[in-house]
């Protein structure tokens, strides 16, 4: 087959379940077995670093969605987080407090909406009482969650109060003091009646991914995402004590995940997290191509011949699947789009030369690889900065540099304005905790010293010491065309 028969499929997994039929049936590769310790076991936060494929635990979760097996798809990537600030309970209270028990209200109302309207739950008192009730206070359950948290977000400032207290009062008997007592209290009646309803063999799913997007908005975002996982870790623990078949998983990223501390967060991250890496285990990405392969159309039994015919044996004294390794971070998205930058650009050639895997490496380091740098900074650091780094890196002109060569290069570029070296050392910090640069570390004295190179998806423990050399990783020197 030629490069452009095969159907390696889509940087974004989503894209992948909803235009692909029968995708990951067929695509999914789980060499730790993750995937039955989400959906059965008591894990509910599936962490990885941008492009593990967190995504893709998430959409083949969905699809295996049947008459026993529901899940609710719930994309923050257009969270309205302006308006849901809004809904905090308090100036004084800080920390998980501030906006757990709005994202109780929020979870458990999409929760009664999957009940209704994907499970088609219809002989239930205790839902109907519920949907009537969320009706009489403004809250339709046939609201989107845009629709609930503009609502919500009325109540705490103060739109319509009067109406939404007069249907509070009737419904529950008692006149609200306050936000918080209003919320608590509606959160209360939901959890009650939740116990009530039966599911039988059934089991709900709400999966919460697009965590990423909370990166533009910088006002309250820890506050708020340390809420919601507190939100979700309460509501997982209520659906445990009372036997109730409901599950709430949210995918996050490493980097962000990393921002969250609050009292017991530590505890959460260690009991209730599942990691995704790929680095001590090269031989399962290999795996994810040789599958796409066979959804292609290749047999199983010559997909492993058909996967080394693809490129030379060796490039530079390597085999040629730890050479290609070096221009990645290790992880999925990275090796799919290097095979689709081989479709775009020899799309009718069946194997490639050595030359043409050395232009194909550039073409991926140009249209992907870089690109990927830029949006892994993005919400971590200034826009500005962001954009000014492949100059700056290019005009280093050597694939190592130093705090101080890198402040140099940076501030020539921005004559207008001399930036504070602790912007460039979060710019530093950032570039290392999402791979791009390492650093080179230094052990024993004159003849006897040794020189390592250290990355941090290598060594996920590191720390970043700018004392040290730093050392640019090879898809980003490949594309800008730095000596190493």
């Amino acid at each position: 087959m030629n490069f452009s028969e095969y159907t390696f499929g889509f940087a974004d997994a989503n894209t992948e379940f909803l235009r692909i039929e029968n995708y990951f049936d067929n695509v999914f590769y789980d060499p730790q077995d993750n995937l039955k310790n989400i959906i059965d076991g008591w894990p509910f936060i599936v962490v990885g670093r941008k492009g593990v494929g967190k995504s893709a635990y998430c959409a083949k979760i969905r699809s295996l969605q049947n008459e026993c097996f529901f899940t609710s798809y719930l994309p923050l990537n257009e969270f309205e987080y302006s308006t849901f600030e809004k809904t905090s309970t308090d100036k004084n209270v800080t920390g998980t407090q501030k906006f757990i028990h709005s994202w109780n209200f929020l979870l458990l109302s999409l929760i009664f909406k999957s009940l209704k309207n994907e499970m088609n739950i219809t002989e239930s008192e205790s839902l109907d009482n519920v949907v009537s009730t969320l009706e009489k206070l403004g809250f339709s359950i046939d609201f989107n969650y845009k629709q609930f948290v503009t609502t919500l977000s009325k109540i705490k400032t103060g739109v319509n109060l009067k109406i939404f207290d007069v249907s509070y009062e009737h419904e529950f008997g008692n006149k609200p003091d306050n936000y918080l007592n209003r919320i608590s209290t509606i959160n209360d009646y939901m959890m009650n009646n939740l116990k009530d309803i039966y599911l039988g063999d059934s089991k709900l799913l709400l999966l919460i991914d697009g965590v990423d997007d909370v990166l533009r908005f910088k006002k309250n975002r820890t506050e708020i995402l340390n809420s919601l996982i507190r939100s979700i870790d309460y509501l997982n623990n209520s659906f445990t004590k009372h036997k109730i078949n409901i599950k709430i998983v949210i995918f996050i990223r490493e980097e962000i995940f990393s921002l969250l501390n609050d009292t017991d967060m530590n505890k959460i991250k260690r009991d209730s997290s599942i990691k995704i890496d790929w680095y001590n285990n090269t031989d399962a990405l290999k795996q994810i191509i040789k599958l796409r392969m066979m959804f292609s159309g290749i047999s199983p039994d010559k997909v492993e011949n058909e996967f080394a015919n693809l490129f030379p044996k060796n490039i530079k004294n390597k085999p040629v699947w730890d050479y290609l390794l070096e221009f990645t971070l290790y992880k999925p998205r990275d090796i799919i789009q290097f095979f689709k930058c081989c479709q775009e650009l020899y799309g009718i050639k069946n194997k490639l030369s050595y030359s043409e895997v050395k232009e194909t490496i550039k073409y991926y380091s140009n249209q992907y690889f870089i690109e990927e740098m830029k949006n892994g900074l993005s919400g971590f650091v200034n826009d500005e900065l962001i954009s000014l780094i492949p100059s700056v890196l290019t005009k280093i002109s050597t694939n190592s540099f130093t705090l101080e060569d890198f402040m140099l290069k940076i501030n020539q570029q921005l004559p207008s304005k001399e930036l504070d070296k602790s912007d460039i050392k979060l710019l530093l910090f950032t570039l290392y905790e999402t791979g791009f640069i390492g650093q080179l570390i230094i052990t024993g004295k004159g003849k006897y010293s040794k020189t390592s190179v250290q990355f941090k998806y290598r060594n996920p423990s590191s720390t970043l010491d700018y004392n040290n050399t730093f050392i640019v990783h090879r898809g980003i020197t490949v594309g800008l065309g730095i000596k190493i």
